[in-house]
Formats: structure tokens, sequence, C-alpha cells
């Protein structure tokens, strides 16, 4: 299972880097290549050695633009899933119930038998609080 840190990677570091210094904002860019190096090299030795791997990141990460990510995509399982499918909620408070978080996550797989993790918001269909 691979996860790195999606911090810098969209979403609310496009919004925030708008008030970071530009030196700061590269080098969380740099961060995130590095990250970036060393999960694409664990993944080609994973697939070297026969093994399995997942790679998980938010559907709308800037990690999805890169070339041998787009190609590993068309060549091995890809798929996106929600979060809310797994329990991801904001916690019950006071008189007010949990309320799940959507979050579309596009997963990366070695193997097409992992597309069971492959699931959908079911909505206001559900009667769950759905964010």
């Amino acid at each position: 299972m691979i996860c790195p840190p999606c911090t810098d990677a969209g979403g609310w570091f496009n919004l925030n880097s708008l008030y970071m210094s530009c030196s700061e904002v590269l080098s969380r860019r740099r961060k995130l290549k590095t990250f970036m190096l060393f999960v694409k090299d664990l993944i080609r030795q994973q697939v070297a050695a026969g093994g399995r791997f997942l790679f998980e990141h938010p559907a709308g990460s800037v990690v999805w633009h890169d070339d041998e990510m787009q190609q590993w995509c068309q060549e091995l399982t890809s798929f996106i899933t929600h979060m809310c499918c797994f329990d991801l909620h904001l916690p019950a408070r006071e008189n007010k119930p949990k309320r799940y978080i959507r979050k579309s996550t596009r997963l990366l797989c070695s193997h097409s038998d992992m597309e069971v993790l492959q699931r959908h918001c079911p909505g206001e269909s559900d009667r769950k609080s759905v964010v």
C-alpha cells in the first residue's frame, strides 16, 4: 500500500499557495517530486519482484498528470472510489449525526482483483448525510 502525503498535490495547496512565498511553494513542489520519485521506484521494484501494490491519492491530485503514472493507469488497473463507502466521516457533535465525506480517490493497482475496492457514494438515496 503506497500513499504519499497529498498535502502539496492539489486541492487546498492550490488555494493556500497564493499566500505562500515563491520559495515555499517551490520547496513544497520539490518535496512532492522527491516523494513521487521514491513511490515510482517502489512500484517498479514491487512489479519486478512479482509482488502486488496499491497506490492511493485523491482523484484531483497533480500526481495523476505525471507521464509514467498515466501510462500505468492505462496498463494496470486504475479506478475512482469514494471514501465515504469506507466510513470516512466528520464525527458526530452534540445533536448532529456524523457526516460522511465523499472524497473521490483514485487507486492504481497491480492486479485487477483489487477492483473490489471500487465503490461509489450512494448519495442522498442512502439517507446518510454526505459532505
